[in-house]
C-alpha cells in the first residue's frame, strides 16, 4: 500500500529505479564508510553504470529467448522476433535507465535486421550449394553410359 501511494522519483531525465536507488545508497556508505566525500560525478558514473547494466540485461533476454531455428522467411522471423521484443521490453522498463532506452529501442531493430540480412545470405547459399551438387549429379547421370537420350529425359537440356 505504502509503495503504491509514492511518486516516481525523477533526477533530470533519468527515472530512479530501485536499481538505481540501491547503487546510490551503496556507494554513499561506502564513501561515509571511507571519508570520502561523494561527488556529482559519482552519481553520474552510478547512473551510467546502471544505464549499462539494463541495456545488457534487456539484450540478453532479447537473445535468449529469440528462437534462431525458424526458416529464413519474412514472416517466420517477424514472428520469432515479436515475442523476444515484448519480452526484452517488459524487462527494460522493469529497469530500463533514462537514454538506454533510445539505445535500446534502436539496436534491438538493427539487430534483428542484421540476422535476418545474414539467415537470407546463409539460405542463399544453401540454395546455391544445393542446386550445384543436383545439376553435378544430374549431369553425371546423364553422361553416364546407360543414360537415355529420348525426348522429355532430362538429358536432353544438359
Amino acid at each position: 500500500m505504502l509503495h503504491s501511494q509514492n511518486k516516481t522519483k525523477q533526477v533530470g531525465s533519468t527515472i530512479l529505479t530501485r536499481p538505481v536507488l540501491v547503487g546510490i545508497t551503496a556507494s554513499y556508505l561506502d564513501a561515509l564508510n571511507n571519508g570520502v566525500v561523494l561527488t556529482i560525478s559519482s552519481w553520474q558514473s552510478i547512473e551510467e553504470a546502471e544505464r549499462h547494466k539494463s541495456y545488457d540485461s534487456t539484450i540478453q533476454v532479447y537473445k535468449a529467448s529469440f528462437d534462431r531455428s525458424k526458416l529464413p522467411e519474412e514472416a517466420a522471423l517477424r514472428g520469432a522476433h515479436e515475442a523476444p521484443m515484448r519480452n526484452s521490453w517488459d524487462a527494460f522498463n522493469a529497469g530500463g535507465v533514462g537514454a538506454s532506452r533510445r539505445r535500446f529501442c534502436t539496436s534491438l531493430p538493427k539487430s534483428f535486421e542484421d540476422y535476418k540480412r545474414t539467415a537470407f545470405m546463409d539460405a542463399d547459399l544453401q540454395c546455391s550449394i544445393a542446386i550445384k551438387s543436383m545439376v553435378k549429379r544430374l549431369r553425371a547421370a546423364c553422361h553416364s553410359n546407360d543414360a537415355s537420350s529420348s525426348q522429355g529425359s532430362p538429358c536432353s537440356i544438359i
